[in-house]
């Protein structure tokens, strides 16, 4: 595998759980406090699409390196979270319970006139657990990693 650029990584990785401290302030808030409240809607539905963007672009330059650059871009936003797991990236576990947001990335930067906020409501509680798992997850990868 080619070179990474762990400085570019670890800032992604930065502002993910810089985004992932600003979900928290949502953490417990119910369903229905969640559906009143455009404006905390709005807030969730952009920072989670940021979070998971973040992830995919770490998913992209791990794959790049990893495997040729044209299957790489052929991964689909789910499957590259499960060839994360598959080479070893990402515990396979993870990488199956997280896999389901690439693909929900889509239907939040595309689909924001249809977005069912109990669906967001959902995923945000998912993300809060599996996302500084994936964190966590890259870190320790990149920590065996020589300088």
């Amino acid at each position: 595998m080619s070179q990474l650029n762990r400085e570019a990584i670890l800032s992604k990785l930065s502002r993910m759980v810089d985004r992932l401290d600003s979900l928290k302030r949502f953490e417990a808030i119910s369903l229905s406090a969640y559906l009143e409240d455009e404006d905390c809607q709005l807030i969730v539905e952009r920072q989670l699409e940021l979070l998971i963007q973040s992830a995919l672009d770490i998913n992209k330059a791990f794959l790049k390196r990893a495997t040729s650059p044209k299957n790489s871009a052929a991964i689909s936003n789910y499957e590259s979270f499960m060839v994360m797991g598959e080479l070893g990236f990402l515990p396979p576990t993870l990488a199956q319970a997280i896999a389901p947001s690439g693909s929900f990335r889509n239907v939040l930067a595309h689909d924001y006139d249809d977005i069912d906020a109990d669906q967001v409501y959902a995923a945000l509680q998912k993300a809060l657990t599996q996302y500084p798992q994936y964190v966590r997850a890259i870190h320790t990868y990149l920590d065996t990693l020589e300088d």
